[in-house]
């Protein structure tokens, strides 16, 4: 602590109750405890902590800022761990829009970029962001694989040369950026030789201070698509029309589908005076909630952009599926004007949240999911913080086929399923990849009832293992679910537990996390 102090001042070691109580605490049960955090404001000082963590068998545990609400927010793996706190390594270092990509540190938010982006390049190129909140960390996410709904969706695959601070300290670069006078570090991530990039991400091996990553030129024209699907079979159907279209890649991103309950969390809150109290709600009564909203069994929304000729020529297709399968469908403008003609008020700002996150901007439209069971509204600052405001919050995920019977397959499983455990299912589906689709499924829950903790962890136990015994693998996970690598083949996890002794030790960096057993 002594030496962390000398390297950064006093003020940027933390060890006061409420800090490190703040960073034990996440949107579901966590019991791992903190004993400091560590904020360091350069690569070099990150390095240095590096060191001192080695020298006395310390254990570091990286954050960009720390908002991984549902997976874990802040929280470790396991105990006796110190935060190494990212957030001060916020510059953006470089932009070249002639070849369309940014430098970022990890400390760089969504809400950062966008604003450098315009005031830059007028809107010229676009960032892909989450739904999540504006405060999120860019670098953070793509380390988890994690993913947007434009055409450049797939985080991971969207950038090149990590700058890495390994174990020992040292500093090395991926891809071409191991080679110091390379021209093309920014611009392909594979490089030369073996690829290391991918052993950074999901992973223990080292410390990301710095990243590139590609934007999207914006494009002449963009229309977004909403539709709803009333019918498992219509569902079904559709799943299995649009995918020829993506994979001949007409159809440039998405289908993105939500369930009843993932679009009604969206624009209202549980309602409890109509349930008298009781949870969970029916299948039933949510549907016919929706229907004020215009919200159907599934919700689905994806953006068409090129030229306006491209534009028209891929509408054109895609209303030929839609008009087969959709109850309804409408089409909105980057720019969304008559709302009235087409949404009930209650859905227009969540309307324009979507065409947001479609068109380069900041969506958040997953936030107001983690309030849904908040009898009564947190008081204090007005920005949305879940860990902070005490809600319940629970990710699980799964990757299925591009394919209906799959789709259909694993959503039954997981309705059912948490519907026995009295939660709302919330179910998101999008194809990041062409030809497999990604599942999201929330529940939000209210902390403060008590059982509910403990009632989320039980949910979260069955369905992980029912999905995983069809097949259908989680794509990322939180503290306290890294007992489903147990599940890897033997010899790839022992592959795996020898590049982590070569690497690192003295299991310094992140122990436990994505790793198959105890540190």
């Amino acid at each position: 602590m002594e030496q962390w102090s000398a390297l950064l001042g006093p003020a940027q070691v933390l060890t006061e109750a409420a800090a490190l109580a703040a960073a034990q605490t996440a949107t579901y049960p966590t019991h791992q405890r903190v004993l400091a955090i560590v904020r360091p404001g350069t690569r070099d000082e990150v390095r240095a902590c590096v060191r001192v963590a080695n020298l006395h068998g310390v254990a570091l545990y990286p954050i960009s800022t720390g908002k991984n609400w549902g997976f874990g927010s802040r929280v470790p793996c396991f105990d006796g761990t110190v935060i190494l706190d990212l957030g001060r390594l916020d510059r953006i270092v470089e932009l070249d829009e002639e070849l369309a990509y940014v430098v970022v540190e990890p400390g760089v938010t969504q809400q950062q970029l966008h604003e450098y982006l315009q005031r830059e390049t007028g809107g010229r190129l676009w960032l892909d962001a989450t739904s999540s909140s504006a405060a999120c960390s860019l670098i953070g996410n793509l380390l988890e694989r994690g993913h947007g709904v434009t055409t450049y969706c797939d985080h991971a695959a969207q950038a090149a040369d990590y700058e890495v601070i390994l174990p020992t300290g040292e500093c090395i670069h991926t891809g071409y950026g191991a080679f110091a006078d390379s021209a093309t570090r920014a611009l392909d991530a594979w490089g030369l030789g073996p690829c290391l990039t991918g052993l950074f991400s999901q992973s223990s091996f080292g410390i990301i201070t710095r990243a590139t990553i590609w934007l999207m030129r914006a494009p002449e024209h963009a229309e977004v698509a909403f539709f709803t699907v009333d019918r498992p079979d219509a569902f079904e159907r559709l799943v299995d029309e649009l995918r020829p279209l993506r994979l001949d890649r007409l159809l440039r991103c998405g289908p993105f589908f939500g369930n009843i309950y993932q679009a009604l969390q969206k624009v209202t809150k549980y309602p409890w005076e109509l349930t008298g109290g009781a949870v969970p709600l029916a299948t039933e009564i949510a549907l016919q909630l929706g229907k004020q909203h215009r919200f159907g069994l599934w919700n689905g929304s994806l953006a068409l952009y090129g030229t306006h000729d491209e534009v028209a020529a891929q509408k054109q297709r895609l209303m030929q599926v839609l008009r087969n399968n959709a109850q309804w469908h409408a089409f909105v403008d980057k720019q969304p004007s008559n709302l009235d003609q087409t949404f009930p008020a209650s859905r227009h700002s969540e309307v324009r949240s979507v065409v947001a996150g479609f068109t380069g901007a900041i969506g958040s439209t997953g936030l107001p999911a983690g309030y849904w069971r908040m009898r009564t509204p947190p008081g204090g600052p007005r920005w949305v913080d879940l860990d902070r405001d005490g809600c319940g919050f629970k990710f699980w995920t799964a990757t299925t086929p591009f394919r209906g019977r799959d789709a259909a397959r694993a959503a039954a499983i997981a309705t059912e399923t948490i519907l026995r455990h009295n939660f709302e299912p919330s179910i998101g589906i999008l194809p990041v990849r062409e030809r497999a689709l990604q599942f999201h499924i929330a529940c939000a829950y209210d902390r403060q009832v008590s059982g509910e903790d403990e009632a989320v962890m039980a949910c979260h136990e069955e369905l992980s293992e029912r999905l995983m015994d069809c097949g259908y693998y989680p794509t990322r996970l939180g503290p306290g679910s890294m007992h489903a690598l147990q599940r890897w083949e033997p010899a790839y996890n022992r592959l795996l537990q020898t590049l982590k002794h070569a690497i690192d030790p003295n299991d310094i960096i992140a122990p436990g996390r994505y790793q198959a057993g105890p540190p």
